[in-house]
């Protein structure tokens, strides 16, 4: 039997009125042959729901940038300190971009081509510094730096001809987070008439469990604290320019993230359901209950032929506990990531939420849609939410899934707080007691702590390790066909505008 286990280590210590608790995290049991998760799945497919580092050479000043990447690319290698947070394009890892980037309309005019590598430069500049942050060798790591800052130069200072253009268009293209071989291996062909049973199993029960109960009002409250203007800055710092897509000033964006981030009422039955913030003790994964944290986000996106922003906060739990002997959803850490889509102006035009895993996708329009019906894996559409403002995220316990959205209240009495910090935080986080630095993802993307046993059943959906807490852009959101989180195309695909009377509830 393939476990992936965790358990709660709960320390405590008095050095202050208030008690700092630590919990610790601890994934034993893991297993990644294809050939036995193949053999595993296709008996289970019915059941859905540090070594030595190599110093490089010392490098030139001038070095040729083609040997940069090169050079790159190694150190980040053997350091193992690789990211996965955007894609850089092949040749210039000083560039990075997302999914649907190659398909942003760009005027054909220098100034237009020039702000979309501004874009790249900006995203990739976060994603590599943050690597090279993380490596052991410091004096190689800022020497890179240094030269990978005078490419990324050069490269937009360069004259980029329609040749060149097209080049950067194809290397911004984003692989599929889905692996054909797997699904070949996994007779997908076949196994996807029970992972399509199994999914439309889930989805009814939810949407039976669903809506507003009395029982939430003992719930515990969560609110966030007035995000640092440190905190604002750094947002639109990090924030990639696309063209025709002009960044939010300062005191709008200061507003948006007030507005929208949720108010949080969680069923906190055991810390497993308290939210907090992953941390590194030494080299052990552990977890601060004490000091909760959402991480957020600013990125552009298109919505439906729109140019929008996505506002996009994650919140962790500890993980998920076992709810029997033997339960293939249970794992070291969990969450919740709700995302805001508006407009320029800041006019709402969606809220959706997943689990950091891409697992239990969501979405709660602000307008009359329905689900589409004539597609392999229908979209849940619990009810509209027309409040323009705050809302409400009620969260069972355990599984930590939404079970009501409302109008927040003006304020709620006795809440709690969360702090706001950015999301790239999580890209180079100091490990306690050693003076390093370490990402919370691996180089795939993955928290390899954060395994579940579900992988193995629902191996020949393609997606890479199933129930995984995973970074963002490697989000597949669906077990039949394929569907990614950050497709621009997502809300077209899913809905339909016309809403038959009465079909779905609007608060």
């Amino acid at each position: 039997m393939f476990v992936s286990a965790f358990r709660y280590r709960v320390n405590s210590r008095r050095n202050t009125p208030c008690v700092h608790r630590t919990v610790t995290i601890d994934a034993r049991f893991k297993c990644d042959n294809p050939l036995l998760a193949l053999l595993f799945s296709l008996a289970m497919v019915g059941c859905v729901v540090p070594g030595s580092v190599e110093r490089p050479p010392t490098m030139a000043s001038n070095l040729p940038c083609e040997q940069v990447a090169t050079r790159y690319e190694d150190f980040t290698k053997k350091q193992r300190v690789q990211t996965a947070y955007g894609m850089p394009l092949d040749g210039a890892p000083w560039f990075r971009s997302f999914r649907g980037w190659d398909r942003w309309p760009v005027a054909d005019d220098p100034d237009a081509r020039r702000q979309w590598l501004a874009a790249t430069a900006t995203l990739g500049n976060r994603a590599w510094t943050a690597a090279l942050m993380n490596a052991d060798d410091q004096a190689m790591a800022g020497t890179l730096q240094r030269q990978m800052q005078r490419c990324a130069r050069q490269a937009l200072d360069a004259t980029v001809d329609d040749a060149q253009w097209n080049a950067w268009m194809d290397r911004s293209a984003q692989p599929s987070a889905y692996r054909r071989w797997q699904r070949w291996l996994g007779l997908y062909p076949i196994t996807r008439i029970r992972l399509k049973a199994g999914v439309r199993a889930w989805q009814y029960d939810y949407l039976a469990d669903y809506g507003a109960s009395q029982q939430h009002s003992a719930w515990q409250v969560y609110e966030a604290s007035v995000a640092a203007p440190a905190l604002i800055d750094r947002l639109l710092a990090e924030a990639p320019e696309l063209p025709g897509l002009p960044r939010p000033d300062r005191a709008l964006l200061t507003h948006w993230v007030a507005e929208h981030a949720p108010v949080f009422r969680l069923d906190v039955a055991t810390d497993a359901d308290r939210p907090g913030r992953p941390v590194w003790m030494e080299d052990q994964l552990a977890f601060d209950v004490a000091r909760p944290v959402a991480h957020v986000q600013l990125l552009p996106w298109q919505d439906r032929g729109e140019l929008v922003w996505q506002l996009i906060y994650t919140l962790w739990f500890a993980g998920r506990p076992a709810e029997s002997g033997w339960d293939p959803y249970a794992g070291a850490l969990d969450g919740i990531l709700w995302r805001v889509t508006l407009d320029r102006d800041g006019k709402l035009r969606m809220r959706d939420s997943i689990h950091p895993c891409g697992c239990y996708h969501v979405l709660f329009p602000p307008d009359a849609v329905v689900a589409a019906q004539d597609i392999a894996e229908p979209a849940v559409v619990p009810e509209v939410v027309r409040t323009p403002g705050r809302v409400e995220v009620a969260v069972r316990r355990t599984d930590h899934l939404i079970v009501d959205v409302s109008p927040a209240a003006v304020a709620a009495d006795g809440a709690q707080r969360y702090r706001l910090a950015a999301y790239t935080d999580l890209l180079s986080m100091p490990m306690a007691g050693t003076g390093q630095r370490r990402a919370l993802f691996g180089a795939d993307g993955l928290v390899p702590e954060s395994r579940r046993s579900e992988r193995w059943y629902l191996w020949p959906s393609g997606v890479r390790s199933p129930g995984t807490m995973r970074i963002w852009g490697r989000h597949a959101i669906a077990f039949v066909g394929s569907r990614h989180f950050d497709d621009p195309n997502l809300f077209a695909d899913l809905l339909v505008d016309q809403q038959p009377e009465g079909l779905i509830n609007a608060r």
